[in-house]
């Protein structure tokens, strides 16, 4: 939500936009099978997991950084691109997985109860992030119109990095906690769907 005023107004490098958004996805979309394969080894929630603590470290120099050091942003960019890759598809294999824990659980096929809840709970953190967010900035000071000035660092420019970065790491570290004991591992998964198919709900 706040990437274009970050790079706007905190590192003063708004043509790199653009160029920046461009690399994050492209690096995401190549790191797939990267994550696919550390998954199969590690296992998914560990995988994920670890991938969120290092967008964590990526990110907790963000709040440092200004328009001499946006050099060093475009690196987190690229690591935190690399890395959102692992976001993309094991939160999605991993509700594949608790898909067939309900039916192993309950006997029952929910997946449409599963992707309801999913996309509902999505969309809701995008609407939260637009309506928490730009209300908590304009309460700073912040001011839109002082690119580039000491007025800019006055009203809200510190503000914006923090709220650019903290609450992204405090929601990963907060999944990183809850998914410590996440009880579905390889091994259990092959036993469940096992399980499942000779019940026919596979």
């Amino acid at each position: 939500t706040l990437f274009l005023l970050y790079v706007s107004y905190v590192i003063e490098q708004p043509a790199l936009a653009g160029k920046l958004l461009f690399m994050y996805f492209i690096l995401a979309a190549i790191s797939v099978p990267v994550w696919i394969r550390i998954a199969k080894r590690a296992g998914k929630h560990q995988t994920w997991s670890g991938a969120m603590l290092l967008t964590c470290m990526a990110f907790s120099i963000v709040p440092f950084l200004s328009a001499d050091t946006w050099h060093i942003y475009v690196a987190v960019v690229l690591i935190s691109g690399f890395l959102t890759g692992a976001d993309l598809i094991l939160p999605v294999s991993i509700k594949g997985d608790l898909i067939e824990w309900d039916a192993y659980e309950h006997g029952l096929r929910r997946p449409g109860l599963f992707f309801a809840l999913w996309g509902t709970t999505t969309k809701l953190a995008f609407a939260l992030a637009v309506g928490i967010t730009f209300p908590i900035l304009e309460l700073t000071g912040f001011n839109t119109g002082s690119i580039g000035t000491v007025d800019a660092q006055s009203n809200g420019t510190m503000a914006l990095a923090l709220m650019y970065c903290v609450p992204a790491i405090l929601l990963k570290l907060s999944a990183i906690y809850l998914m410590r004991n996440y009880p579905i591992t390889r091994e259990e998964h092959e036993r469940m769907s096992a399980e499942l198919a000779s019940r026919n709900l596979s």
